[in-house]
């Protein structure tokens, strides 16, 4: 609704076969490939530095580098690396995407260089004898001494009076299993009685990931509403010096993007599945509203050679095709599009030669002929319309005294009700008008639209919603809690009416991405259709839904070519 004066692998596995850099055949730097000499579809270089004497191993991919080598992985793989120094000597740690001296864990999804840096033991004085430990496996965890000497990974070696026994206790991290000792230990405990230098590994395997939880079971009133995957997106560019405004569509699967320009009003219209461009209804020096139809667009438009209260109507098919230009209308009225297609006017105004009055015009779902008219139980200025999913219309007005009234006709224009108090007590701000969204079951909730202006001054809407009225009567209930925690969004029908499609506003300086909830009939929450747009914040635009179900996303200027509206849709992702 839009009104005068408002803003509207397969894994592939590489392996090292003992590969140092005195004893391979390629030498100091050579590639490994993997054993079948097969080539992986994104692989990722993994260059070992060995400073001292020491190599770096894995077992899985079986990898050993004495010396520096370079190995070729898929982005899938992730490395174990342990540190093994030759006799004489210790290892002091890493360098690169791993630090300290515990094993180490490399992803290969970029490039990576590591350095594993040995020195050298200093000598051991006579009957003395040197326990060193040394982990393994892919795992984490940390080992210490009885007597005090070693805390494996800061400590890992301690000189000891040959002939002292040295008790061994291994602790894994929580996301590790402590599988047993080797080297100077064997199984699961390990006591060393120094008689000559020796060194205890400690094999710490990495616990697998927890299962995921069992699927949870939706929500019985979810059923048939719970949104699957998305489907592909499709995008167009309009080229116009315009203001862009948010998506609409019929329910053929045809969608109108529009654009509203000093030098006109134009609709784009657009085939929802393939992107394609069927025609632009143009309307030079003109200004226009466009709803859609169950098969098309109706607008309502005036040139501004002519008085700003003379109004005419056009309509146009899914393929584009102009089919009618009939009522002319003269005075102040707002519009807005419903559920079943038809276009509702409300305001002052009448049949061009004739006195306005206070009175409702209905137009037909796929024409521009009057379908019926009816005079207002209110004269009060109109601040809003909207109809539910049954074709009645509320019309809401201006009561006096700070009342806002509203009354129900039926699709035939028939009053359901006088004027009834919609809200009993308001204050508006310096430019407010209310909206509506249909019900399902009938009956609309009624929201409370502001004009705001970002730091540049550039408009955009922030919006509440207030009460709940029953269809066709005056019951007039407080907002559900589900719908008032929803501030700043508009809502739709989708699921061909037995679902809400909870669409946000365009904000100022927000996270670029947007969220569509899908929500059964009590405000349950059946799932959500996330839909980012970029990196940062931006300035995100409102977001609309066709009446097929198509969800239509303008993107931020920020993101478009120069004079153009940027938009991408995902055809009938909610029908």
């Amino acid at each position: 609704m839009r009104l005068s004066g408002a803003i509207l692998a397969a894994l592939f596995i590489a392996a090292c076969s003992n590969i140092d850099s005195a004893g391979s055949d390629g030498g100091a730097g050579s590639t490994v490939t993997g054993q079948d000499g097969g080539s992986s579809s994104s692989p990722h270089s993994l260059t070992i530095h060995v400073t001292g004497n020491g190599s770096v191993l894995s077992t899985d991919p079986a990898l050993s580098c004495a010396g520096d080598c370079t190995a070729s992985f898929d982005s899938s793989v992730v490395l174990h690396l342990t540190a093994a120094a030759a006799s004489g000597f210790q290892f002091d740690g890493w360098q690169g995407p791993c630090s300290g001296n515990g094993p180490c864990t490399v992803l290969m999804t970029s490039d990576q260089t590591l350095t594993a840096s040995f020195s050298a033991l200093p000598a051991l004085q006579p009957g003395t004898a040197r326990l060193t430990v040394e982990f393994t496996g892919s795992g984490t965890g940390s080992v210490t001494s009885s007597p005090d000497g070693i805390s494996c990974p800061s400590s890992c070696s301690m000189i000891v009076p040959v002939g002292t026994r040295v008790d061994l206790t291994p602790h894994p991290d929580g996301n590790s299993t402590f599988v047993g000792f080797g080297g100077a230990c064997s199984g699961t405990s390990c006591s060393v009685v120094a008689t000559t230098d020796a060194t205890a590994f400690v094999n710490f395997a990495a616990n697998p990931p927890a299962p995921p939880p069992p699927p949870q079971q939706p929500p019985a009133q979810c059923s048939g509403i719970t949104p699957g995957p998305l489907p592909a997106a499709v995008s167009t560019t309009t080229f116009t010096p315009a203001t862009c405004s948010v998506g609409i569509g019929d329910r053929t699967g045809t969608l109108g993007l529009q654009s509203f320009a000093t030098p006109g009003d134009d609709l784009h219209i657009v085939d929802a599945a393939t992107g394609n461009q069927i025609r632009v209804s143009s309307h030079a020096n003109a200004d226009g509203f466009f709803v859609p139809t169950l098969d098309g667009f109706t607008g309502l438009f005036h040139f501004r050679t002519n008085t700003d209260s003379l109004w005419f109507s056009e309509y146009w098919n899914h393929r584009g095709d102009f089919v009618s230009g009939q009522t002319e209308i003269e005075g102040s009225r707002v519009v807005a599009g419903t559920p079943v297609g038809t276009m509702a006017i409300a305001g002052n105004f009448n049949l061009v030669g004739r006195p306005p009055r206070p009175q409702l015009f209905i137009l037909g779902a796929n024409d521009t002929f009057l379908h019926c008219a009816h005079d207002l139980a209110s004269s009060g200025t109109v601040f809003g319309l909207g109809g539910d999913a049954q074709g009645r219309i509320l019309v809401i007005t201006d009561g006096g005294s700070g009342r806002i009234a509203a009354q129900w006709f039926d699709g035939d224009c028939t009053p359901n009700t006088g004027a009834f108090t919609l809200i009993a007590s308001f204050s508006a701000g310096p430019a407010t008008f209310f909206d509506t969204a249909p019900l399902i079951g009938g009956g609309v909730a009624v929201r409370r639209v502001d004009e705001q202006k970002d730091s540049a001054g550039v408009p955009f809407t922030t919006s509440s919603w207030l009460v709940t009225v029953g269809g066709g009567n005056a019951t007039v209930q407080p907002a559900p809690q589900w719908l008032t925690s929803r501030p700043n969004t508009n809502m739709a029908l989708a699921h061909g009416g037995s679902a809400y499609a909870m669409l946000p506003l365009g904000e100022p300086g927000v996270t670029c991405s947007q969220q569509v909830d899908v929500l059964a009939s009590d405000g349950t929450v059946c799932g959500s259709l996330p839909l980012p747009i970029a990196d940062g914040q931006c300035r995100t635009q409102d977001l609309g839904l066709s009446l097929d179900g198509t969800p239509i996303q303008l993107l931020p200027s920020s993101l478009a070519q120069p004079n153009t509206c940027a938009y991408r849709w995902w055809p009938f992702a909610l029908r």
